[in-house]
């Protein structure tokens, strides 16, 4: 259901989508990340058209995710990471100024509202 909340968050489920930096598919995975991730976990990458095929993009951004939560030990600030990028948050934390928390509280949202409705 959580990944259900992102995907949602992120492309309404609309598997074409692309954001104006260049995000793609459904999970939203930018192509130099794509890249990096399958070239490291054995996924047949064919540029930036393989973050459109459904499969791959899951597999990708689940990945990415789970990369940002073992990173930095928390899933809020691992979904903001997920957003706005791993260095960015880096540096806000470095500087100590407050991370953004409207993606977190729409995917949250989302995901209350998955489990509310589809939860056995």
């Amino acid at each position: 259901m959580f990944v259900l909340a992102i995907i949602l968050t992120e492309s309404s489920f609309k598997k074409g989508q692309k954001s104006g930096v260049g995000a793609r598919g459904l999970m939203q995975v930018v192509p130099f990340v794509g890249k990096d991730l399958a070239n490291r976990s054995g996924i047949e990458w064919n540029g930036s058209e393989t973050l459109y095929d459904v499969e791959k993009n899951i597999k990708l951004g689940t990945l990415h995710l789970f990369e940002q939560i073992l990173e930095f030990g928390d899933i809020n600030k691992a979904l903001v990471a997920y957003n706005m990028g791993e260095t960015r948050v880096r540096g806000m934390l470095r500087k100590n100024t407050q991370l953004p928390d409207k993606y977190l509280n729409k995917v949250l949202e989302h995901y209350k509202m998955l489990k509310e409705n589809y939860s056995v």
